[in-house]
């Protein structure tokens, strides 16, 4: 199996974040699971500044880029419904004032299925 060097807590996440290329250009790192047992460490880059995947260890996967989509203007993106959770069997999306929040954000998966940041399962 793939071995973590660095330890399953936040400090080790924080140490595995550093010892990437292009640390400085990291923007933040985020955890899943609690401080003292992660399951998952990401450390986030702007999009286009994510490290080649040649360069980096075999333990760290690279995740598809986020975008918004807007109109002309950029003052409108779609979005989530307000009232979804991602525990609806099924989401709508609308119009909103442009706020950049994680509920107008989309990736496009490594199956080609576009599908929301929020609720990266739908």
């Amino acid at each position: 199996g793939i071995i973590f060097p660095f330890g399953n807590t936040k400090t080790g996440c924080f140490k595995f974040c550093q010892s990437l290329p292009d640390y400085p250009l990291q923007i933040g790192m985020e955890i899943e699971g609690s401080e003292l047992l992660t399951n998952k460490c990401i450390c986030l880059y702007n999009n286009g500044k994510v490290p080649s995947s040649t360069l980096l260890p075999n333990y760290a996967t690279r995740s598809p880029p986020k975008f918004s989509l807007t109109d002309a203007t950029g003052k409108l993106a779609l979005g989530l419904s307000r009232e979804i959770t991602c525990a609806t069997n099924e989401i709508s999306v609308e119009f909103q004032k442009h706020d950049r929040s994680p509920r107008q954000e989309f990736h496009i998966t490594l199956d080609g299925r576009i599908v929301s940041v929020a609720c990266p399962e739908r």
